[in-house]
């Protein structure tokens, strides 16, 4: 009776009911099990009375069920069932309970995800490197590794995601497996490894995945669409917007920057309206000239979102009235990675606090701030000559005319200079690092799944 039900359960639902309750009237546990999935969402009382019946006649998924059931009216009810089931082996269990745990107890969740991965549950193994993924994305690889080895398409994302820079190879091998798979992220991871070496190639990615509903890949072939086809760029900008993405609102801002300011406005205030960090701070750069008290506003706005470049405009705003002031916000920003902040951090603390400052010119040239690697020449002449000269070249190495004059005038004497420059040291010193006017619509980063991202 219960593999009739089985059978039947896609062709012809009612008759492979009435075929689980002859089942469960005779006691099969799984039949049970299946007749509370099959009332899960259209009538919850029943599911509960069969999920119930299954736990008690063994069936530990009747206890995943019930938990699943209580998870949105009552966490910790679920959390109980959860435990029943996880205590009695149940993966699955043992996945959901690790899920409900993740925040209060870390440790407490990844046991449970180690434990279920044992029992050879994809969900959990590729959980146990999302867990890792922040602090040592290298312990997640192999985790994802083996989730993906056997067939959790997710985990083949987030490992063309890991080998995005440093194998791109090996990162198209895995999005091309996920994208077979159908996971459509793939599709816009490998659209973003053609945007390194030919943007054509990008373009049918994009197509696939923003017909499959994925915004980030409307965004992107807005961007990609813009030189050549503003009107299907605006298109694609428009359809983003329409599934709910505020990124297509700021693109469409960008996209009219060059015929029409006071449209570029609308669509931004639109964006900054709706919450949207990078609306908040192209507003705020675009009216600073005109309004600077309302440009401010929206420069802490967009801060206070955690947006850097927020942080950056408040910074500048105190630099001359308030220059420890002008410094927090700097450091805000240079410590939530910004090689810009970083720059202007260092300029500012140089007149008080050589160390600090050297200490984040090198942050920000080590991330690769061609502007910092620049001054750290300058400031490394004297105590350094030869890390100096390393510096000075990967900035000349990187496109810096200012660095390339410096190793065409090396060694430097204390009269040497750059004619117009002044006197005195090293030929030229950089300009206050520079931030860019303008925000991308949509960062173009390929960001693994991680935290909310936990599956099973």
């Amino acid at each position: 009776m219960y593999n009739l039900g089985v059978l039947l359960e896609d062709r012809d639902p009612e008759q492979a009911r009435r075929w689980y309750e002859q089942a469960a009237e005779a006691g099969y546990a799984d039949a049970m099990y299946n007749l509370g999935v099959r009332f899960r969402d259209s009538d919850p009382g029943q599911a509960q009375r069969w999920f119930e019946r299954a736990a008690q006649a063994g069936q530990t998924r009747g206890l995943v069920g019930l938990g699943i059931l209580a998870s949105d009216r009552d966490p910790d009810q679920a959390a109980r069932w959860y435990q029943q089931a996880a205590e009695a082996g149940n993966a699955d269990g043992m996945v959901k309970l690790g899920i409900l745990r993740k925040d209060r107890d870390p440790a407490q969740a990844r046991h449970w995800f180690e434990q279920a991965a044992e029992e050879g549950n994809a969900d959990a193994v590729f959980n146990v490197g999302v867990m890792l993924l922040d602090s040592d994305p290298e312990q997640a690889r192999p985790w994802f590794e083996r989730a993906a080895e056997a067939g959790h398409v997710q985990s083949m994302y987030s490992l063309g995601a890991l080998y995005k820079d440093s194998d791109p190879d090996q990162a198209r091998r895995w999005f091309e497996r996920g994208a077979e798979a159908g996971d459509i992220d793939s599709l816009v991871g490998l659209g973003f490894l053609a945007m390194g070496t030919d943007p054509e190639q990008a373009r049918p990615w994009f197509e696939r995945a923003a017909q499959a509903g994925n915004t980030t890949a409307m965004l992107n072939l807005g961007i990609l669409l813009e030189a050549s086809d503003p009107e299907q760029a605006r298109d694609w900008f428009e359809q983003a917007v329409e599934a709910g993405n505020t990124d297509g609102l700021v693109g469409l801002g960008t996209s009219a920057m060059g015929r029409d300011l006071d449209e570029a406005k609308r669509w931004f205030e639109r964006a900054a309206q709706a919450g949207n960090a990078v609306g908040m701070y192209n507003l705020a750069v675009l009216i600073r000239g005109s309004d600077p008290g309302q440009a401010r506003d929206w420069f802490e706005r967009a801060a206070e979102a955690g947006h850097t470049g927020g942080m950056i405009g408040m910074g500048a705003q105190f630099e001359d009235s308030d220059p420890d002031q002008a410094a927090r916000w700097y450091q805000r920003a240079a410590e939530a990675g910004d090689a810009d902040a970083m720059v202007r951090l260092g300029n500012l603390l140089a007149r008080y606090d050589p160390e600090q400052a050297r200490h984040w010119t090198e942050q920000a040239a080590v991330a690769g701030n061609v502007n910092a690697m620049f001054k750290l020449g300058i400031l490394l002449n004297a105590s350094d000559p030869e890390q100096a000269r390393h510096w000075t070249e990967r900035a000349a190495e990187a496109g810096s005319a200012d660095a390339m004059f410096n190793l065409g005038a090396w060694p430097w004497t204390a009269t040497q200079s750059r004619p117009g420059t002044g006197s005195g040291g090293p030929p030229r010193r950089a300009a206050p690092g520079a931030w860019s006017p303008w925000a991308s619509c949509c960062d173009p980063a390929i960001r693994t799944r991680r935290g909310g991202g936990l599956t099973g």
